[in-house]
């Protein structure tokens, strides 16, 4: 595009033709006064050609207006640029009645910008009319650099209408015109199609305003009234409504055109459909949020993932710590009757609970490489609730948890997998008490509703978050995965029984009305036969334990330095409370025990401890919290007590963190009975 000519170009000469008198000469000394500058011609050839190349006005006297003078005029005005209306100022000699050559002057009125000026004239008077002549002229020139600088305007400019015409249609380009006193709207057949209307249909601005979105005019007149205020260029995008009801994007550019009052009087510029671009926009949009979302969901996973690993090292490592701690004990062969069946049942209490995780490990291999299979037979539901019940039932009692059940005697046989149903039925009702306080109560219904059998378990207990409750059954997925968390688990129960229903061709969900107001879980099982997995390993067989070995022959080694020493063990399993207090009080130890961080600090109120042993992961405050308020005493209340992290979080990131948190010590579970004495002597400098 050609760039705009500078200020300097924009020719400000006014052309003189004064064939008699001393006119020409009078004419050229007050210009030069003046500064304008000026050029006089003896030929009215010479002129034209001068006015066609270039000028700011033509000032001529009556006497060169002669016949051939008005047809070279005519042609030379006819000739102009289309924007270039040149200033012609004739100083006529009429002395007050009609000038001798009153038509030429009326000829030339109509074919061209003339101002007439009758003799005697002032300078001053003569003057004030060539500088009034030359702003037109400069306004003149303003309309024509910002024709140039519009790019759809520049062939107008330079090679007329036609040409125009080809470049728009070329860019897809609508041109219009808007005439502000009247709102009537000169637009190309492109410009009228872009806003959905016939090349024939009458166009004004309050047609054009109807066809914008209606949420969008308001903006669009805005943006209209301030490009004329400002003198600014006018450009805005909109949706465009067709008579059909589609809606397309429209690009509006354009620019105000000012009077010599300073006043806008039109309005020019062009149209370009963007729809387009703004579906591409819109599709890159939505691609960007598909990214976010993914790398959202990748990091999540992620964390999900490192939240697993921890929590299955912490409920694997918390009932070795009982089990391998209370082995030694029996083999060093210094427990009585009672303390030995004590550490009996923990022992299989504890390996049964590693039994169970095995399995639900197992479970979900089984599940993520689809090698579950079911041993379908027809079943009766109230059978294996029944069994499921049974075997909760023993914990429900030990929690005082109120254990209700209202079964359909009549309830349809299903096909199924008995074992599995078992399974599912045992999981939401082993949850329900989990989560279930003392006292509470848990309700197993079973009913069956059209060609479907309705098992139902709901509970008193701590309820769902809103929020949480759609990834309830997700796999790896826990409401509280923090070392802080109340309750234990793999977060796979819940999973477990999502995939074993669907294997059944049926459905399971939860309700919860929100946080302390209990959860339901409704399991809907179809009456048609459930589908086999194609390939399986049998699903159904137990899953191995792996033994851990224990040298018989290693015995707790209990130093004379821990006679007499004080000792308090914080952590929320009785069991692994009770070993310990067993193995240290047995080397001479005097051991305190608390079950949460508010105990171990209500103890320290009391008598401050030689050496602080804790858990990390407990309800509530944990062991991280714990150490922060004890490092928070004074020396004199304990303040500087040796601490030594016991945790089943055993990472090198876990050991950096209790480290840095003030423990001295990070010892992981499972321990070996002596490395712990070994450990408690070193923490107080005793060894």
């Amino acid at each position: 595009m050609t760039e705009p000519e500078s200020q300097d170009k924009r020719d400000q000469r006014i052309l003189i033709l004064a064939p008699t008198g001393r006119d020409a000469a009078l004419t050229a000394r007050f210009l030069d006064e003046s500064g304008l500058p000026w050029e006089i011609f003896e030929h009215i050839e010479e002129l034209c050609q001068k006015m066609l190349d270039g000028a700011g006005l033509v000032f001529l006297t009556g006497e060169a207006l002669t016949p051939e003078a008005m047809v070279c005029l005519g042609e030379a005005l006819a000739a102009q640029p289309t924007w270039s209306d040149i200033p012609v100022v004739v100083l006529t000699s009429g002395g007050g009645g009609e000038p001798l050559n009153a038509e030429a002057i009326a000829a030339l009125s109509e074919a061209g910008n003339v101002t007439l000026i009758e003799r005697p004239v002032r300078v001053a008077t003569l003057l004030s009319a060539f500088k009034s002549a030359l702003h037109a002229r400069r306004r003149q020139y303003e309309v024509r650099d910002y024709l140039v600088k519009e790019e759809v305007s520049k062939e107008a400019l330079k090679r007329g209408e036609e040409r125009l015409r080809v470049a728009l249609d070329a860019a897809r380009l609508g041109a219009w015109q808007l005439d502000l006193a009247t709102g009537q709207m000169n637009c190309t057949a492109l410009c009228k199609e872009h806003f959905g209307l016939p090349a024939d249909a009458e166009f004004s601005y309050d047609v054009l305003v109807s066809t914008i979105h209606p949420e969008d005019r308001a903006s669009m007149r805005a943006a209209v009234e301030r490009a004329l205020r400002e003198r600014d260029t006018y450009r805005a995008e909109y949706r465009v409504v067709r008579p059909d009801g589609s809606l397309y994007w429209v690009l509006m550019s354009g620019r105000g055109d000012y009077g010599a009052n300073g006043e806008p009087h039109s309005m020019a510029g062009v149209t370009l459909n963007i729809t387009n671009r703004k579906l591409a926009e819109q599709e890159r949009e939505q691609l960007l949020l598909r990214e976010r979302a993914a790398r959202a969901e990748a990091e999540e996973s992620s964390r999900l993932k490192d939240e697993f690993l921890a929590t299955v090292s912490h409920e694997l490592r918390t009932p070795l710590t009982a089990v391998l701690g209370w082995t030694h004990l029996l083999r060093d062969g210094r427990l009585d009757e009672t303390a030995t069946t004590r550490a009996l049942e923990t022992v299989e209490r504890n390996a049964r609970a590693q039994q169970q995780l095995i399995e639900d490990l197992l479970d979900v291999s089984r599940i993520i490489t689809g090698k579950l299979r079911l041993d379908v037979r027809q079943v009766a539901p109230a059978s294996f609730i029944e069994a499921a019940i049974e075997a909760v039932l023993p914990a429900a009692e030990a929690k005082g948890i109120v254990l209700e059940k209202s079964l359909q005697p009549d309830a349809p046989a299903l096909s199924g997998d008995p074992a599995r149903l078992q399974q599912v039925v045992w999981n939401l009702i082993s949850n329900a008490i989990k989560f279930t306080p003392p006292g509470g109560h848990v309700r197993v219904r079973l009913e069956s509703v059209k060609s479907h059998v309705e098992i139902s378990v709901t509970d008193t207990g701590d309820g769902i978050r809103r929020e949480f409750l759609p990834y309830v059954f997700d796999r790896f997925r826990q409401a509280d995965g923090t070392t802080a968390r109340r309750y234990g688990g793999l977060g796979l129960g819940l999973a477990i029984v999502r995939h074993l229903v669907e294997l059944h061709g049926g459905t399971v969900r939860a309700e919860s009305a929100g946080e302390g107001q209990g959860a339901t879980f409704t399991v809907s099982l179809p009456l048609v036969a459930a589908q086999r997995s194609e390939d399986g390993d049998g699903g159904g067989d137990a899953a191995s334990v792996h033994t851990l070995a224990v040298d018989a022959r290693r015995t707790v080694e209990c130093p004379d330095k821990l006679d007499g020493l004080r000792v308090l063990v914080v952590d929320d399993e009785a069991d692994t409370l009770d070993l310990i207090k067993v193995l240290l009080g047995q080397c001479g130890a005097e051991v305190a025990t608390a079950k949460s961080s508010a105990e171990a600090l209500a103890l320290f109120e009391e008598s401050t401890p030689d050496v602080l042993i804790s858990d990390i992961g407990m309800p509530g405050e944990d062991g991280y919290e714990l150490i922060r308020r004890v490092r928070e005493l004074p020396p004199e209340r304990g303040g500087r007590t040796p601490a030594v992290a016991l945790t089943a979080y055993a990472r090198a990131a876990d050991r950096l963190r209790v480290l840095r948190s003030g423990y001295q010590m990070h010892v992981a579970k499972p321990v070996e009975l002596a490395e712990l004495v070994a450990v408690v002597a070193n923490v107080v400098r005793r060894v």
